[in-house]
This record gives C-alpha cells, structure tokens and sequence, in this order.
C-alpha cells in the first residue's frame, strides 16, 4: 500500500528523469545535428537566393568555377553560411526527437501497449489475453506522430531542404529518441512499463532529500 508521502516521492522521482532523459535526448540530437550539417552539410535548395550571384551565365564559359566571391549575400551573412548546411534537416530531428519521446512516455505512463496481468497466459481464439484490446485513447499516439510528420514535410515547402535532409533528420530524431528512452524507462510492452529504470526515489525518501 502506497501512502501519500510514498506517492509524492514517486511523482517527484518520475518528473526527475523524465525531464533529465528529456533533456539529454534534446542535447545528443542537437549535437549529432550539428555535427552532419559541418561534416556533410550540401547546398540548400535555396541556395542561389541566398547568394545572389553578381554575374549571369552569359558572364563567362560554361565550364567556369567560382567560388563564393561572386555571392553579394542578400539576405546577410548568417543567411548565407547556413546555405551551407542543409543536411541533415535540424527542424525534421529535433521534432521527431522531442515529440517521439513524447510518444514513447504516453505509451508508458497510460499503458497503452501493456499486458492486462503477467501471469495471465490464457489464449483466446481472438489473440492473446494478457493484453489490452484495441481502444480509442490508443491512437493518442498519432497526435505527437502527427506533429513529427507536419514539421518535417513543412521544410520541403518553403525550399529549405530536400526529401534526403528531411529523412535523414527524421531518423537520427527517432533513433536518439528511442535509445534515450530505453535507457531510463521500461519497455512500452513491459507489464512495469511506467516505471523507470531507477529506484533511487526510494533511497533519497530515506534520506530525506527528496521535498514533500
């Protein structure tokens, strides 16, 4: 039987990780975000508009080479150096990122996908007993999909980034996501699944460094 000051630490302990794993999701993302768009980088599709070429394609021989000299940059430098950087799809990762997790810990918390009762082994004809049948607050896992998709294809409408920087974001904001996730929360199809990995609320109650 859990008390109030049981369950007060538990809410505290579940608030901690979640915003630490969270928050740690957000940071790895943005850094291997980062990381691609130095190292693989490409022109965006937009890239001409940024750079505002001072000569035409009548200026010289077709098989001329320049470099950015010829760019009187528009819309300002910034504008123009993050030219540089379509790949991968930053806004693509981080909402894939955030709002993947955020799928991820709806799943766990409401049980979405967790067995009825683990020692319960009993077949039905229709499936398999020990887990929840289809219900409708099951599909509150497509409004933070939903969000993911919206983002990232609104970055091929305003000629930011192609379908191959969207993709690529979209999976390292997913991947990064997920092994966050696991890492500090129980499997989603797990009967403990809105627990987290940790105990340590318990210990710090002991304490008395947790404030209830």
């Amino acid at each position: 039987m859990i008390d109030g000051h049981d369950r007060r630490a538990k809410y505290f302990h579940l608030i901690h990780v979640t915003s630490l794993a969270f928050l740690l999701s957000l940071a790895i993302n943005g850094f291997v975000t980062e990381f691609l768009k130095l190292r693989v980088g490409k022109l965006r599709p937009d890239f001409l508009a940024r750079c505002g070429p001072l000569i035409s394609a009548e200026d010289g021989p077709s098989n001329q080479v320049y470099n950015d000299t010829i760019c009187s940059k528009p819309l300002g430098e910034a504008l123009f150096r993050d030219g540089y950087k379509s790949c991968p799809s930053g806004h693509s990762s981080f909402a894939w990122c955030g709002f993947n997790f955020l799928n991820l810990w709806l799943s766990g918390q409401f049980r979405l996908h967790a067995p009825i009762d683990p020692e319960d082994t009993t077949i039905e004809s229709s499936g398999n007993s020990r887990y929840h049948r289809f219900h409708l607050i099951q599909l509150v896992n497509l409004v933070p999909l939903g969000f993911c998709l919206h983002i990232a294809l609104s970055r091929s409408q305003d000629y930011r980034h192609d379908f191959v920087d969207i993709c690529l974001g979209s999976l390292i904001g997913f991947l990064v996501s997920t092994f966050i996730y696991s890492q500090f929360f129980r499997s989603i199809f797990g009967y403990n699944c809105s627990e987290t990995k940790f105990s340590d609320y318990k210990l710090l109650q002991a304490y008395g460094d947790i404030p209830v």
